[in-house]
């Protein structure tokens, strides 16, 4: 069973109520217009004949059914998995590809807040994007997502990593000013 199905069974909702529900959300994109679902899309994302195109609505449902996406989307083997490790990894991968926010996400179709937000833990990637960044990183798309730590570093490329981030944040409020 689909878990967005499954998490709307076992909060005994309806398409139409779950429908009902994330609309009066007032969900916006990253252009700032609402997204308005229906019980027949919602139907779609259960049967996995549509996916939702938009981080956005991958984080409402998210919240509605108070799981993290990582759950939601099949990564996470508990309600209670983070996104932070899949964050950790994304933001390993842009640094380790001498890439900024906004360079990553152009690659995706993501603005940089978008990045900031996967890095964070705070969203995850549609499946689509997590297909592409893993795909950039030469890895699978669940040796990405599953909770062990799959990406270890030692401790001199770690602490490499903050100084290349350190410097670099220190010359962009450079730029800046």
């Amino acid at each position: 069973m689909n878990k967005i199905q499954e998490l709307r069974k076992e909060k005994h909702l309806t398409l139409l109520e779950l429908a009902k529900i994330f609309n009066e959300q007032n969900v916006l994109d990253r252009d700032g217009k609402t997204l308005k679902i229906t019980d027949g899309q919602i139907s779609k994302y259960e049967n996995n004949l549509l996916s939702p195109r938009h981080d956005e609505i991958w984080e409402a449902l998210s919240d509605i059914l108070e799981v993290p996406i990582t759950y939601l989307l099949g990564y996470g083997d508990t309600k209670n998995n983070s996104a932070v490790i899949i964050g950790q990894r994304i933001k390993t991968i842009r640094l380790n590809k001498g890439l900024t926010l906004e360079e990553f996400g152009k690659l995706f179709g993501a603005g940089k807040s978008n990045v900031s937000k996967w890095e964070k833990g705070l969203t995850i990637p549609t499946p689509e994007r997590l297909k592409q960044i893993a795909e950039l990183a030469n890895i699978t798309v669940e040796e990405l997502t599953k909770s062990s730590d799959l990406v270890s570093l030692t401790q001199n490329e770690y602490n490499h990593l903050k100084e290349i981030e350190r410097k670099y944040n220190e010359i962009k409020r450079l730029v800046d000013d």
